[in-house]
């Protein structure tokens, strides 16, 4: 028989109760023998320790919980090493009645000391089987860090400016982490800013002054407007180094104004304009890009944003390097009224070295004559 105060307690959780089980407290059922022979037996014990058994699923969910965001984490970072590698060739073509001939050329930008084989040799494989008239260079080829200058690092990006001058014309515009070099080392002109910590001007002299010999390879370009080397008489260069507080982070400001006058200025560019040549402007942040056309260019090159770091479907880049969030013009081809745009998702990464669904980029940039039938309507195609 079971006792009353046995009896109730089980009335009390609706369990059923049979004068042939026993309270066994330690084991947590009403057998004498436990659960596993009742179990045994193909049926459900009729009592348990629920505060045990609580306890004991709740530890395992967290585990589980856990378990699963570091097996997501771990398969995404196996994700983003994969597709960090894999170098993708995007394709553009402009007509434009103020093109002679056809031309081809390379943009590059965002190397961040990335290489792709050892010492390039695979990229510098797959430029020399694209054979372009020249390349552009958008700048950030170098990893320049706010604080902590031995982290700097320039020697690759030396290494593939050498290599590419030596079989190309190549033109280069800066970016924000070759300015941050130069103006840490108080280098080209550039003013020590308070800002960074004394005792980076030393340590960056060095890296700056190796840098500056790389570029010995290549043409600069840093206010001037120039026409490509091999008789393209029909186009025009220009590149613009804008100072560290036009890449300010933007979570919760705008941009710092900058007027097409003074974009014009800043790249050089000649009063009287292109002269009826096609021009490319070198412009390695896209936020003005409008300012670009106003002043001139037919065709911007921008790079910057590394793509949004992680592009989701329909929605954009995740985050850009000054901090804007679920950006859509991140890379690609964007119209302008009176010109195009086209932003590189770059090639390396720094800091946050991540990529997904945003594979490196080497862009191939056709230029043509306009058709017969265009010229008549008045018309530019893409």
């Amino acid at each position: 028989m079971i006792s009353p105060f046995l009896g109730k307690r089980l009335r009390s959780r609706n369990y059923k109760t049979n004068q042939n089980y026993n309270y066994n407290k330690k084991k947590g059922c009403l057998h004498g023998k436990g659960c596993l022979h009742c179990l045994g037996e193909g049926r459900l014990p009729p009592f348990h320790n629920s505060r045990k058994c609580g306890t004991l699923a709740k530890i395992f969910i967290g585990a589980l919980n856990i378990f699963s965001v570091l097996a997501l984490v771990i398969f995404l970072k196996k994700c983003s090493d994969g597709e960090r590698n894999q170098l993708r060739l995007e394709s553009y073509c402009f007509r434009s009645g103020k093109i002679k001939r056809a031309h081809r050329f390379l943009f590059l930008t965002d190397v961040h000391e990335k290489e792709f084989g050892e010492k390039n040799e695979e990229l510098l494989r797959r430029i020399r089987a694209l054979r372009p008239d020249f390349i552009l260079l958008g700048g950030d080829l170098v990893v320049c860090h706010k604080r902590r200058s031995e982290r700097d690092r320039v020697r690759k990006s030396v290494r593939l400016l050498r290599a590419l001058g030596r079989e190309f014309p190549v033109y280069l515009a800066l970016g924000n982490h070759e300015e941050r070099l130069f103006e840490k080392a108080g280098w080209r002109g550039r003013y020590f800013r308070a800002e960074y910590p004394r005792k980076e001007h030393a340590k960056s002299r060095e890296k700056a002054a190796l840098f500056e010999r790389g570029l010995g390879a290549v043409r600069l370009l840093d206010k001037e407007t120039v026409l490509p080397e091999g008789g393209l008489s029909d186009l025009s260069l220009s590149g613009v180094s804008l100072p560290m507080e036009y890449y300010r982070p933007l979570p919760f400001r705008k941009k710092k104004p900058l007027s097409p006058a003074e974009l014009r200025r800043a790249a050089g560019f000649p009063e009287d304009g292109a002269k009826g040549r096609y021009h490319i402007f070198l412009l390695h942040t896209p936020l003005y890009d409008e300012e670009a056309v106003r002043s001139g260019a037919d065709l911007v090159l921008s790079g910057h944003l590394h793509g949004g770091t992680i592009r989701l479907p329909l929605i954009g880049g995740v985050m850009t390097p000054q901090y804007r969030l679920f950006v859509k013009k991140v890379s690609g081809l964007f119209p302008i009224r009176g010109g195009n745009l086209v932003i590189s998702r770059g090639i390396g990464t720094h800091t946050v070295n991540i990529r997904l669904n945003n594979p490196p980029e080497l862009s191939l940039i056709t230029l043509l004559p306009e058709r017969e039938e265009e010229r008549g309507n008045g018309e530019t195609a893409l």
